[in-house]
């Protein structure tokens, strides 16, 4: 009866060591175990460790998907800058030929309302993709809280 429970109980720490090994990252054999209770437990673990291989996979994708999204935002950002630019120099321009032609003013009022309004659209669009940016970086900041 003695040595059956000291077998389980080196079961146990040879589980257990498994398990160290594996969250410091370091490569481990898997134990061979005998009995259900410690098959059970080893289970658990392997589980464990399949969740957190799924977690990272799943936090490489996201943060590459905040990267794409962040460059995306900063690409949205300088066309619009571009945008409200040459929204102004048109308008500039306009202005000056006012007296020439007033209907050509008139279209390029018209072009010049339409490019501030994709402007505008284009701004809204980057501060909610700044505000998605800064919720993933939370969100991923927490995923390494987690780690």
């Amino acid at each position: 009866m003695f040595f059956k429970s000291k077998n389980q109980c080196g079961e146990t720490s040879k589980i257990i060591e498994y398990a160290e090994l594996k969250f410091r990252g370091m490569p481990a054999e898997e134990p061979q175990v005998e009995y259900s209770i410690h098959q059970t437990f080893l289970d658990f673990f392997k589980k464990l460790f399949n969740s957190e291989d799924k977690m990272h996979t799943a936090t490489k994708r996201l943060l590459n998907a905040v990267v794409k999204l962040s460059s995306f935002d900063v690409d949205i950002a300088h066309s619009a800058g571009s945008l409200t630019e040459f929204s102004n120099n048109l308008s500039m321009l306009s202005e000056s030929n006012l007296a020439i032609v007033e209907e050509t003013t008139a279209s390029m009022n018209a072009v010049s309302e339409t490019i501030l309004k994709t402007t505008e659209t284009l701004d809204e669009l980057s501060k909610a993709a700044g505000h998605l940016v800064e919720s993933n970086n939370q969100s991923l900041s927490q995923v390494h809280e987690i780690n």
